[in-house]
C-alpha cells in the first residue's frame, strides 16, 4: 500500500512539475517572440500515452479498430482541412498513441468510458447532451473571436475540418490526463489529486493556442471545464461532439 502511495504521489506531482515547466516554457517563448510549447504539450501526451500502454497494456482486437478509425477520421479530416505535414504527422500519432492507452484504460475500468453504453439509446443521448452544450460555448466562441472575419459558408468541408479537434484534442489533451489519474488511484481520488486531474484537463491544452497566459486561462475555464465534466460524468463521446460542435460553428461562421 505504501508502494501504491509513493507512486501516487510521484505521478501527481510530475504533472505539477511538467505544466509548471510548459508555463515557463510559454512565457519565456512570448517575451522573446518565439513559438508556441505545443511540440512540448503534444511530447508530454505522447510520454504519457506510452507510459500508459506500457503499464495497462495494449486493448483488445475491438478498441484497436476504434483507435484505427477515430486516427483515420482525423487524418482525413486534416487533409480536408489543409494542414502542414508536420502538424499532420504529429496529430496522427499522437491521435493513435493516445486513443489506445485511454481505450486500453477503459477496458479495465468503468470510470474511464469511451461511450456509456453499447446501444443505440446511449449513443444518442451522449451525442444530444453533446449538441446542448456545444450550443452556448458555439455562441460564446462565435462573440469572442474579434481576430476574424464573419465569411459564412455552410460546407460539408469546413464541418468535417472541425473532426480532427473534436477528436485529436479532447482524446490527447484531455481524457488521457483523466486516464492517467484514474489509473494511478483506481479512482480513489482525494480532493486534491480531484482537483488536480480537472486542471490537467483543462490548462495544458489551453498552452498550445496563440494567446497569452490569462487568455489561455480564460478559455480553459471557459471551454475546458465543460468538456471535461462530460467526460468525466457522461463519457468521452459526448464531450469529442460538444467540442466538434463548436468548432463546426467557428469554421462555417470564419472560416479557416
Amino acid at each position: 500500500m505504501d508502494n501504491e502511495n509513493k507512486a501516487q504521489k510521484k505521478g501527481f506531482i510530475s504533472l505539477w512539475v511538467v505544466f509548471v515547466l510548459l508555463v515557463l516554457t510559454k512565457l519565456s517563448k512570448q517575451l522573446s517572440g518565439g513559438g508556441l510549447p505545443g511540440l512540448e504539450v503534444m511530447v508530454w501526451s505522447a510520454a504519457l500515452s506510452v507510459f500508459l500502454l506500457i503499464k495497462s497494456g495494449i486493448p483488445s482486437k475491438r478498441g484497436l479498430t476504434v483507435s484505427g478509425v477515430l486516427t483515420l477520421l482525423v487524418v482525413l479530416s486534416g487533409l480536408a482541412g489543409g494542414c502542414g505535414a508536420l502538424e499532420m504527422v504529429l496529430f496522427t500519432i499522437l491521435t493513435a498513441l493516445s486513443s489506445l492507452a485511454v481505450i486500453s484504460v477503459s477496458e479495465k475500468t468503468e470510470d474511464v468510458k469511451l461511450i456509456r453504453a453499447a446501444d443505440k439509446k446511449s449513443v444518442l443521448i451522449s451525442v444530444l447532451i453533446g449538441a446542448a452544450v456545444a450550443v452556448p460555448l458555439a455562441v460564446v466562441n462565435t462573440l469572442a473571436n474579434t481576430e476574424g472575419t464573419m465569411a459564412p459558408v455552410f460546407s460539408v468541408e469546413r464541418i468535417f475540418r472541425a473532426v480532427k479537434p473534436g477528436i485529436s484534442e479532447d482524446m490527447a489533451f484531455r481524457a488521457l490526463f483523466m486516464a492517467f489519474c484514474v489509473y494511478l488511484t483506481k479512482n480513489k481520488m482525494s480532493k486534491w489529486q480531484v482537483f488536480t486531474m480537472y486542471v490537467m484537463m483543462t490548462l495544458p491544452h489551453g498552452l498550445m493556442h496563440n494567446m497569452g497566459i490569462l487568455s489561455c486561462v480564460m478559455c480553459s475555464i471557459i471551454f475546458g471545464i465543460p468538456f471535461s465534466l462530460l467526460q468525466r460524468k457522461r463519457d468521452i463521446t459526448s464531450a469529442m461532439v460538444s467540442h466538434f460542435a463548436v468548432d463546426a460553428v467557428r469554421f462555417i461562421i470564419f472560416g479557416g
